[in-house]
Protein backbone atom coordinates (compact mmCIF):
# COMPACT_ATOMS: atom_id res chain seq x y z
CA UNK A 1 0.00 0.00 0.00
CA UNK A 2 1.34 3.42 -0.85
CA UNK A 3 0.08 6.97 -0.57
CA UNK A 4 0.28 9.05 -3.75
CA UNK A 5 0.28 12.83 -3.62
CA UNK A 6 1.19 15.30 -6.40
CA UNK A 7 4.80 16.45 -6.37
CA UNK A 8 4.38 20.02 -7.59
CA UNK A 9 3.06 22.81 -5.42
CA UNK A 10 0.92 24.33 -8.20
CA UNK A 11 -1.42 21.31 -8.31
CA UNK A 12 -4.20 20.99 -5.76
CA UNK A 13 -3.40 18.26 -3.27
CA UNK A 14 -5.33 15.07 -3.91
CA UNK A 15 -5.13 11.89 -1.88
CA UNK A 16 -4.80 8.50 -3.52
CA UNK A 17 -3.85 5.08 -2.16
CA UNK A 18 -2.69 2.23 -4.35
CA UNK A 19 -2.75 -1.34 -3.03
CA UNK A 20 -0.90 -4.16 -4.73
CA UNK A 21 -1.50 -7.79 -3.78
CA UNK A 22 0.85 -10.48 -5.03
CA UNK A 23 -0.37 -13.98 -4.25
CA UNK A 24 1.36 -17.21 -5.31
CA UNK A 25 -0.07 -18.55 -8.56
CA UNK A 26 -2.19 -15.46 -9.26
CA UNK A 27 -1.81 -12.22 -11.17
CA UNK A 28 -0.94 -9.11 -9.18
CA UNK A 29 -4.12 -7.40 -7.99
CA UNK A 30 -4.00 -3.59 -7.88
CA UNK A 31 -6.60 -1.34 -6.26
CA UNK A 32 -6.43 2.44 -6.60
CA UNK A 33 -8.48 4.32 -4.04
CA UNK A 34 -9.21 8.04 -4.38
CA UNK A 35 -12.08 10.53 -4.28
CA UNK A 36 -13.76 8.79 -7.23
CA UNK A 37 -14.42 5.60 -5.23
CA UNK A 38 -14.06 6.60 -1.55
CA UNK A 39 -16.03 8.97 0.63
CA UNK A 40 -14.64 11.38 3.19
CA UNK A 41 -14.90 10.17 6.77
CA UNK A 42 -16.58 12.61 9.09
CA UNK A 43 -15.78 12.11 12.73
CA UNK A 44 -18.98 13.78 13.91
CA UNK A 45 -17.35 16.41 16.06
CA UNK A 46 -19.95 18.13 18.15
CA UNK A 47 -19.96 21.83 18.79
CA UNK A 48 -17.78 22.25 21.82
CA UNK A 49 -18.56 24.61 24.64
CA UNK A 50 -15.29 26.45 25.19
CA UNK A 51 -14.53 26.55 28.89
CA UNK A 52 -11.51 26.47 31.13
CA UNK A 53 -10.88 22.88 32.22
CA UNK A 54 -10.89 21.86 35.84
CA UNK A 55 -7.47 21.18 37.39
CA UNK A 56 -6.32 17.67 36.41
CA UNK A 57 -8.77 17.45 33.46
CA UNK A 58 -6.70 16.81 30.32
CA UNK A 59 -9.55 16.38 27.82
CA UNK A 60 -9.89 18.81 24.90
CA UNK A 61 -11.64 21.92 26.19
CA UNK A 62 -11.11 24.35 23.33
CA UNK A 63 -9.27 26.66 25.70
CA UNK A 64 -5.59 27.49 25.99
CA UNK A 65 -3.86 29.52 28.69
CA UNK A 66 -4.11 32.63 26.50
CA UNK A 67 -7.74 32.12 25.40
CA UNK A 68 -9.91 30.03 23.08
CA UNK A 69 -8.38 27.77 20.43
CA UNK A 70 -9.65 27.74 16.83
CA UNK A 71 -12.65 25.46 16.32
CA UNK A 72 -12.00 21.88 15.19
CA UNK A 73 -12.36 21.26 11.45
CA UNK A 74 -13.73 18.33 9.50
CA UNK A 75 -13.50 17.47 5.83
CA UNK A 76 -10.68 17.97 3.38
CA UNK A 77 -7.65 15.87 2.56
CA UNK A 78 -7.32 14.12 5.93
CA UNK A 79 -10.99 13.04 5.88
CA UNK A 80 -10.50 11.65 2.38
CA UNK A 81 -7.31 9.87 3.47
CA UNK A 82 -9.24 8.23 6.32
CA UNK A 83 -11.95 7.14 3.87
CA UNK A 84 -9.33 5.66 1.52
CA UNK A 85 -7.67 3.83 4.41
CA UNK A 86 -10.98 2.35 5.55
CA UNK A 87 -11.73 1.16 2.02
CA UNK A 88 -8.19 -0.27 1.67
CA UNK A 89 -8.63 -2.26 4.86
CA UNK A 90 -12.04 -3.59 3.74
CA UNK A 91 -10.66 -4.67 0.37
CA UNK A 92 -7.62 -6.29 1.97
CA UNK A 93 -9.79 -8.18 4.48
CA UNK A 94 -12.14 -9.29 1.69
CA UNK A 95 -9.31 -10.57 -0.51
CA UNK A 96 -7.62 -12.43 2.34
CA UNK A 97 -10.91 -13.99 3.46
CA UNK A 98 -11.67 -15.14 -0.10
CA UNK A 99 -8.15 -16.59 -0.43
CA UNK A 100 -8.37 -18.48 2.86
CA UNK A 101 -11.84 -19.84 2.03
CA UNK A 102 -10.63 -20.97 -1.42
CA UNK A 103 -7.64 -22.73 0.13
CA UNK A 104 -9.92 -24.45 2.64
CA UNK A 105 -12.22 -25.62 -0.15
CA UNK A 106 -9.23 -26.98 -2.12
CA UNK A 107 -7.89 -28.73 0.96
CA UNK A 108 -4.68 -26.64 0.93
CA UNK A 109 -5.17 -25.75 4.59
CA UNK A 110 -7.13 -27.50 7.27
CA UNK A 111 -9.72 -25.87 9.48
CA UNK A 112 -7.52 -26.54 12.52
CA UNK A 113 -4.64 -24.60 10.92
CA UNK A 114 -6.84 -21.58 10.12
CA UNK A 115 -8.17 -21.50 13.69
CA UNK A 116 -4.62 -21.59 15.01
CA UNK A 117 -3.64 -18.71 12.69
CA UNK A 118 -6.54 -16.58 13.91
CA UNK A 119 -5.70 -17.31 17.53
CA UNK A 120 -2.01 -16.41 17.04
CA UNK A 121 -2.72 -13.04 15.39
Amino acid sequence: TRLIMPSSNDQPCSVSIQQSFSLPGKDVIVHTLDKSNCAEVMLGLDELEVKKPAPGDFSYSGMHDQGPLPSLKEGGEISLLLGCLQQARLRSDQLLTETIEAEKANGSISKDTSKRQKRDS
